[in-house]
């Protein structure tokens, strides 16, 4: 039976978690911010892996909205998981902590010193750090691994660096992915996301185009805009209660 440790989110502006006592925190995952993946999923185990060895908390960081809607005006990317889809697949890889720091053009000016100081060491007590190999961070992009390390000796935390293949791997099945659902090739993004793709929403009532051509549909209505959706084909099974 999977032991479920419910994840605690943490959205808007820094604050203290005093609950937080040793934080093995990680970021810098890049496409995370869009979706989970098999190869993301691994990363995560390590990480909870790690955390439960050490006695310390496994804390995930992330941020919405993302970057590119905020700084470049983007809105037209669109994120095959939700918030909420990505809580409930961390969930289930036991991570205890998931941090959604709200992203905005403010935050985008902090530079390294200040997200390092503000957000991992006051905020989420931060004992151990791991990140991607290339993952630049502050104002300008100007943190960088090997500023952390620095940072690190100053504020008492360690640095780990997810290696090169690994996120060359996420990046290559990210692609894949995104690929495969837009050309309708649900069951091979499947395999790279290592779950099944999700579309969570309420049934609403539509123009019956399709009952009139024999062909009844379910208009699905949901919420989140930045989701990408997709028309497709699918078989129901209704249980009946009664």
């Amino acid at each position: 039976m999977l032991l479920c440790i419910p994840v605690s989110i943490i959205y808007g502006e820094p604050v203290i978690y005093a609950f937080i006592k040793s934080g093995l925190v990680c970021f810098g995952l890049g496409s995370i911010l869009l979706f989970i993946t098999r190869k993301h999923q691994k990363v995560i185990k390590k990480l909870v892996k790690s955390a439960k060895k050490n006695k310390a908390t496994s804390v995930l960081l992330t941020f919405f909205p993302h970057p590119r809607m905020v700084l470049q005006k983007d809105l037209d990317i669109k994120l095959i998981n939700t918030i909420e889809e990505r809580t409930y697949l961390l969930e289930k890889l036991g991570l205890e902590i998931l941090v959604i720091q709200e992203f905005t053009e403010d935050f985008a000016k902090l530079s390294a010193l200040d997200f390092v100081r503000t957000i991992l060491v006051n905020a989420l007590n931060i004992s151990r750090l791991v990140i991607g190999y290339d993952h630049h961070f502050g104002k300008n992009r100007e943190g960088n691994f090997e500023q952390l390390k620095d940072y690190g000796f100053t504020y008492n935390f360690t640095v780990k660096k997810i290696s090169q293949q690994e996120i060359s791997d996420i990046a290559v099945s990210s692609t894949k992915i995104r690929k495969a659902i837009e050309n309708g090739k649900i069951e091979k993004a499947n395999i790279y996301l290592g779950y099944n793709f999700m579309l969570s929403g309420k049934v609403v009532n539509g123009k019956n185009l399709g009952e009139k051509i024999g062909f009844p549909t379910a208009n699905l209505f949901i919420k989140e805009n930045y989701k990408l959706k997709i028309l497709m084909a699918a078989f129901v099974r209704i249980l009946l209660v009664i």
